[in-house]
């Protein structure tokens, strides 16, 4: 079998031995990929960010070294994602020696297929559980509660 990029990575424009991982982007938002090439949309229920191996990708892997995206060791630092938009992300994990991809989406969002950050339930709706694919997902706030957006918890 020929060489190809490693999971999370991609080859712009094939060619000759250009599988080798200098040649190798990180996968695209929204998108994973396989095999040196962007194999589909992140899955309906999961939000994907740069470098994405998997259609739902897990990120219950975390366990050892504290790293940003760029491999520098942050001690001491909680899970925090910083975005300056919607598809330009920064990720820190704090639990991992390899950056967070993307996740299950989480409780007070859902995530459509293609998604690179989850998008918060509106005022007034609420999402309790993980993994909503779609708006309808977040449901009318109980009577007598406040719902905030993205709040998965009715005050």
């Amino acid at each position: 079998d020929p060489p190809t990029c490693p999971a999370g990575s991609y080859v712009d424009t094939p060619c000759e031995g250009c599988y080798l991982p200098s040649h190798c982007l990180p996968c695209p938002t929204s998108s994973f990929c396989m095999n040196g090439e962007i194999a589909g949309p992140c899955a309906a229920g999961y939000y994907c960010i740069s470098g994405n191996p998997s259609p739902a990708p897990d990120s219950t892997f975390r366990f050892s070294n504290f790293t940003d995206q760029f491999g520098n060791i942050l001690p001491n630092v909680s899970l925090t994602v910083n975005c300056s938009t919607e598809n330009e992300c920064s990720t820190i994990d704090a639990n991992t020696s390899h950056p967070i991809v993307g996740a299950l989406c989480p409780a007070g969002s859902y995530c459509p297929a293609g998604i690179s950050l989850p998008l918060a339930c509106p005022n007034d709706t609420l999402n309790i559980y993980e993994g909503a694919r779609q708006l309808s997902d977040c449901g009318a706030c109980p009577a007598g509660f406040e719902c905030l957006q993205g709040d998965p918890i009715p005050k």
